[in-house]
């Protein structure tokens, strides 16, 4: 769902659609070089000067002309099989185009995912430390602990508390590039 919306969304991948389709529109402009053309002209119109004794002013003149090119030195099969190759080049960059946009969509969407999964493992991880600094608070209180480990899981506290934080902004980013 991620991927078909920046697909239908992408300015880079609606840049080489387009010039797929310009290069198919080239191809079959170079195929139809190879078929004859048939011209119709057709002209109505009052005479201005009208020859003394004709009673009709008007004129009408039809033509129609086939014509088909026998040999032009290899010119047209050469800028067939040109144009023909830049279809499959602009084939190729778009495929290449749409490739590269699923993979900036799964990377940020594993970016974001990590992300949370990340601050779920913070969060636990500051649950435990403080869980770990009530009992050395009590144990320090009675006299079993000494003030330096005390002090040393406060500032682990405090530092996973700052991690979190840290983790929680990194959350918001990653889902604003989403």
């Amino acid at each position: 769902l991620a991927i078909r919306y920046a697909v239908e969304h992408s300015p880079s991948f609606d840049s080489a659609r387009r010039s797929q389709e310009v290069a198919a529109l080239q191809r079959q402009n170079a195929f139809n070089s190879f078929l004859p053309s048939l011209d119709l002209t057709t002209t109505d119109g009052l005479q201005q000067l009208h020859p003394a004794g004709t009673t009709d002013p008007y004129s009408t003149s039809f033509g129609l002309s086939l014509k088909e090119s026998l040999y032009d030195n290899g010119a047209s099969l050469t800028n067939y099989r040109i144009a023909k190759l830049n279809y499959e080049s602009s084939t190729l960059a778009a495929q290449k185009a749409r490739n590269q946009l699923a993979l900036e969509v799964a990377q940020q969407y594993y970016r974001y995912s990590l992300a949370t999964k990340l601050q779920e493992v913070k969060k636990e991880q500051l649950a435990t430390l403080q869980k770990q600094l009530a009992t050395v608070t009590s144990q320090y209180e009675q006299g079993f602990k000494m003030k330096k480990d005390f002090l040393r899981f406060k500032a682990q506290v405090q530092k996973a508390e700052l991690a979190l934080l840290e983790q929680q902004a990194t959350v918001q980013n990653s889902q604003a590039e989403t």
